[in-house]
């Protein structure tokens, strides 16, 4: 939800000033990767140092023969995915309307 809240408040403002909408743009990415980022690398390595003698995942791969490197390589790219979704989508929707907002208004 931050990365949607950042996203909304920089795209609000860019319509407003189509003219600075590249700078507000690049602003929102460092907010976004700063902020979102920071948590969800906290819940990562939170998820990591986490004791896995009680996990359901972690029993029902080692049940299917799945080791536990390739474990690890899963929950990496959950990570990355989760990264992607909590900042990536919102900052291509800021791209797109901040885009379309200098093209509407007739901004270089």
């Amino acid at each position: 939800m931050y990365g949607w809240g950042i996203a909304l408040s920089y795209a609000s403002l860019a319509l407003l000033a189509p003219a600075s909408a590249g700078a507000l743009t690049s602003r929102a990415l460092v907010s976004a990767l700063l902020l979102v980022g920071a948590l969800v690398a906290w819940a990562a390595l939170r998820d990591l140092g986490a004791e896995r003698t009680h996990d359901g995942v972690t029993a029902l791969a080692r049940e299917h023969g799945i080791g536990h490197g390739v474990l690890g390589l899963a929950r990496g790219a959950a990570v990355l995915l989760r990264l992607l979704k909590t900042v990536g989508a919102p900052i291509l929707a800021l791209v797109l309307v901040t885009g379309s907002a200098g093209l509407w208004r007739g901004a270089p």
